[in-house]
């Protein structure tokens, strides 16, 4: 077909919170072979809500994107809640600990974010108000969603 012209489109994979679980068992039930390397441009792991603990074992798996961010909030008030009221461990998104994923970045929001009232804001702040009040986490959202 001539003079069809194509263009490259990036696609980022955003998880929030629980969601992240989805890709956690992806990965450790080998659903993803048959994937493509690099399928998406990011996987973004926000607020994750699964245990931080050896979660490099399974991360170190991915393949199917160029880069993965994962991000955290020691003062998270919703994840700090799946801790103390279940028998869940430390989760991924409040708070990071050795061996640490060679394959992921790591974007820490506890200084920029914190504990804040109401306390949905310390867990839902790449949208609304957070990212109006907060100029450099709103920019930080755009470029890595690229």
């Amino acid at each position: 077909m001539r003079g069809l012209q194509t263009k490259k489109i990036h696609i980022s994979l955003f998880m929030h919170s629980l969601g992240n679980y989805y890709m956690e068992r992806i990965v450790k039930d080998s659903l993803l072979s048959g994937l493509q390397d690099e399928l998406f441009e990011n996987i973004i792991f926000n607020v994750a809500a699964v245990s931080q603990k050896e979660h490099s074992k399974w991360m170190d798996k991915l393949h199917i994107q160029k880069r993965i961010y994962i991000t955290s909030n020691k003062q998270d008030f919703n994840l700090n809640g799946v801790r103390i009221f279940t028998k869940s461990r430390k989760q991924l998104g409040e708070r990071l600990k050795l061996p640490l994923s060679e394959n992921a970045n790591y974007i820490n929001f506890t200084k920029a974010i914190g504990f804040m009232f109401p306390t949905h804001l310390t867990y839902t702040y790449f949208l609304g108000g957070i990212t109006r009040e907060k100029e450099n986490v709103h920019q930080l959202f755009q470029f890595i969603s690229r």
